[in-house]
């Protein structure tokens, strides 16, 4: 889970440059255990901002996912958080999203529709949520246990940060901290490791060959 976390900042910090790239799912068996908080301190990360919230829509209405979507994507976001998704989830429309560097969609209240560029990082926050196979293959997961009963009871050890709270810290060391994500991508990019082999994994995620 460590892993998929650096990965996502260093997904977050790249996003811009990379046509399309898989969204990430901060899931937790409950309530209170830091799932919105870190894919909010993502966004702070790389616009200076908190991220704008949007709440998951039930059902899995792919005309009302289409809307909101479409209304996000015009206002050239660089994260869209999809905040509280519960039980089963699936949409067709959240696929073809996440494997395409445009979105194509009819303005609300207009009989046209147009095409949007997709640069923004894909955050969904859930408890226990079950992601259908198809789409799941689209996101990396972040499991976020704290192991207590009631999460927010947990211990938030701030020492690291020099006893800053981490939305403290990351705007206080905001170009710093980019500096570092984009450091390691350096790294390997002249690495040894990359001129022998070219890559990482044997097995590249499919449609996100670049990114990976």
């Amino acid at each position: 889970d460590k892993s998929v976390a650096l990965c996502a900042v260093l997904s977050a910090v790249t996003r811009q440059t990379l046509e399309t790239a898989p969204g990430f799912i901060m899931d937790a068996p409950t309530y209170g255990s830091g799932k919105t908080f870190l894919a909010n301190t993502l966004a702070l990360l790389v616009t200076g901002k908190n991220g704008a919230m949007t709440p998951a829509i039930k059902g899995n209405n792919e005309p009302e996912i289409s809307k909101v979507l479409l209304s996000l994507l015009m206002t050239a976001p660089q994260t869209i958080i999809w905040d509280n998704v519960e039980g089963a989830f699936n949409s067709t429309t959240i696929a073809t999203l996440l494997t395409s560097d445009k979105y194509n969609g009819r303005v609300l209240g207009a009989s046209k529709t147009v095409d949007v560029p997709n640069r923004a990082s894909f955050y969904i926050t859930s408890n226990n949520a079950q992601v259908h196979s198809d789409l799941a293959r689209r996101f990396l997961t972040i499991r976020m246990d704290t192991k207590e009963q009631n999460a927010i009871d947990a211990i938030r050890d701030y020492s690291e940060l020099g006893g800053l709270h981490t939305k403290d810290f990351v705007i206080q060391n905001r170009q710093r901290l980019v500096m570092a994500a984009i450091t390691i991508i350096k790294a390997w990019l002249v690495s040894e490791e990359r001129k022998q082999h070219g890559k990482l994994s044997a097995n590249l995620l499919p449609s996100y060959e670049l990114w990976d």
